[in-house]
């Protein structure tokens, strides 16, 4: 049997329970918690009479000579169940009770053969609804040059630039944008958060003024406040949406599927409006990284070379 073993009195008597749905097999991993069946522990078997009545209706549908319970037979309790052919009362037997809990088995196996036949024959047609929807795809996709021209009226045509003030589209006319969609902090999120925004802000502060010429970055925050906003966008030397246009901003947010506000993200568009990469923070902050690393290493080289040379003129 399987199920924990609880080790019982040697003597202890059990007393099992049958429901209208249970199959043989629940019946005797049950019974079967009493390891010592036949060796002084003892197990009672109770039968409500509504699953007296069912037992034998079901066991005279499969050809038993059993009849059904009368209502009195069932009224006079769960140990007076059938009438024999004299007419005498005679007790339920154990066999009547593994007959029927066989039957439920069956009719359980049956069943679950009859669901699994109908997932079968279902996923005939879906496997090849499928195939033809992965073989097919394309015909479903939206063309580039509208899913091109509905970024770039989800952009709008108004930003706001520390420097400028307002200013319309024609500010990045022709170049990348990098849409950076700020977070905002809360609770004890804050310190992590900042630290990361500021890590991102300075990456993206060395791109757009290495790139100036061929690179715009579009801030879209997720501020709730407008002085929070405000002191936010006051040191970023690039453009940004305006604070007022709400709808504007969650839109562009679920076109880009930045669901996370208190997480940073930047989306790479080329200069027709294309998506590049969802992954642009990522990416940049590993070409800053890169940046760093190689002028370290140009540093070391310098260093060395000088030592190299301070070393020969120590020698002449």
């Amino acid at each position: 049997t399987t199920g924990m073993d609880i080790p019982q009195h040697s003597g202890a008597r059990a007393v099992v329970t049958l429901g209208k749905d249970m199959v043989w097999r629940d019946y005797a991993q049950g019974a079967f918690r009493m390891r010592g069946i036949g060796k002084g522990q003892t197990v009672s078997l109770l039968l409500i009479p509504e699953v007296q009545g069912l037992m034998c209706r079901q066991l005279a549908k499969a050809g038993s000579s059993r009849r059904p319970l009368t209502p009195a037979e069932c009224a006079a309790g769960p140990r007076s169940t059938i009438t024999g052919a004299a007419g005498e009362r005679q007790p339920l037997r154990l066999e009547d009770v593994a007959a029927w809990l066989v039957v439920n088995s069956m009719k359980s196996e049956t069943t679950q053969y009859d669901q699994l036949c109908t997932q079968n024959l279902a996923n005939v047609w879906r496997r090849n609804a499928f195939k033809e929807l992965m073989g097919g795809y394309h015909h479903f996709r939206v063309k580039e040059d509208d899913a091109r021209k509905f970024i770039l009226d989800s952009l709008g045509h108004a930003f706001l630039s520390a420097k400028l003030g307002t200013c319309s589209r024609q500010a990045f006319e022709g170049k990348m944008v990098a849409l950076y969609f700020g977070a905002e902090s809360e609770g004890g999120t804050q310190a992590f958060t900042q630290a990361v925004g500021m890590q991102l802000t300075q990456a993206l502060r060395a791109a757009h003024a290495h790139f100036s010429d061929t690179l715009e970055v579009i801030f879209v925050s997720s501020s709730g406040s407008a002085e929070w906003f405000t002191d936010e966008f006051a040191e970023m030397p690039w453009l940004a949406v305006p604070f007022s246009h709400t709808a504007r901003r969650k839109l562009l947010r679920e076109t880009f599927d930045i669901q996370a506000v208190d997480q940073h993200a930047v989306v790479l568009l080329d200069d027709e409006g294309k998506t590049i990469t969802r992954d642009g923070a990522r990416l940049i902050q590993l070409a800053a990284a890169w940046e760093a690393a190689d002028k370290a290493h140009e540093a070391r080289l310098k260093d060395s070379q000088h030592e190299m040379e301070m070393r020969d003129r120590e020698k002449k």
